[in-house]
């Protein structure tokens, strides 16, 4: 089944996405 093992990656990989949306947010504002 899943594991805390197998889950930590992905949280990571969801972490890293939603950092660089947030970035990318905040520069095209910035554009603005």
């Amino acid at each position: 089944g899943i594991t805390s093992e197998t889950l930590k990656p992905l949280a990571s990989l969801l972490a890293a996405r939603m950092d660089s949306g947030n970035t990318l947010a905040q520069r095209t504002t910035s554009l603005r």
